[in-house]
């Protein structure tokens, strides 16, 4: 079976009303017959976010393996998260999630903390764009149980080295830290990833701080994204690979 049904981003070419993306749902639902979909929404504006997920999850033959949203308006996906949080019975087999803002300036804590310790098959997450993430730590998040992650968000070494440190079992991690952290620093213990096989690191600068406490004895694909060969090679000699 062809893989091309199974990913569906909403609302997509020629999708100008709500009956446009019911019948475009049905196509897909009905071509992917048992194969797990990923769903992309992007931006449903001027489109009403819960009106959109009730014609998403009322396909009850879906089976839904992976949802992205993406969106300029916070309260958008604010409404996402808390569907799924009364609704996890909707998406029993969901294992990818992720959320990104267009708007810089929206505030991670504006729509946290969502319960996502319900979707038991969640495996990977995604979430990008925040420029105040220190709610993070209060996300009800299974972080032991992921397997990939990206954090795509403005935070200080200490915020990404505080998740981590739960992240018992991951293979794949992109991050973007900020450069180095100031003030109780040194008290972080060294984080020892296990399992990690791919990690990406996009900074401004070096985060020296983080590269020190990482540990991934087995990591197979590394990739740094720097402004620079100067920060390039200064992130090489901080990093822990043994």
């Amino acid at each position: 079976m062809s893989s091309m049904w199974a990913n569906l981003i909403l609302p997509g070419r020629g999708c100008s009303s709500l009956e446009d993306i019911q019948v475009k749902l049905r196509f897909y639902v009905e071509r992917a017959r048992s194969r797990g979909l990923f769903l992309s929404i992007i931006n449903l504006d001027p489109f009403d976010f819960e009106t959109i997920l009730h014609c998403v999850f009322l396909q009850t033959t879906a089976h839904w393996a992976g949802v992205f949203i993406s969106a300029q308006k916070q309260e958008n996906i604010k409404e996402v998260l808390e569907y799924f949080s009364r609704h996890p019975e909707k998406i029993p087999n969901l294992s990818s999630f992720g959320f990104r803002t267009l708007n810089s300036g929206n505030i991670l804590s504006s729509i946290l903390p969502p319960n996502l310790t319900s979707l038991s098959s969640l495996r990977a997450l995604r979430i990008e764009g925040f420029t105040h993430p220190f709610a993070l730590r209060s996300m009800s998040v299974d972080w032991g149980r992921l397997t990939s992650l990206r954090l795509h968000i403005r935070a200080h070494s200490v915020t990404y080295l505080d998740i981590l440190s739960q992240c018992h079992h991951l293979e794949h991690l992109y991050i973007s830290p900020l450069d180095e952290d100031i003030g109780g620093a040194t008290t972080i213990q060294p984080v020892e990833l296990p399992t990690l096989r791919q990690l990406l690191i996009k900074s401004r600068d070096t985060p020296s701080y983080m590269l020190r406490r990482l540990v991934t004895p087995f990591i197979e694909r590394l990739s740094f994204d720097f402004p620079g060969p100067k920060i390039f090679q200064r992130g090489l000699r901080h990093l822990s690979v043994h």
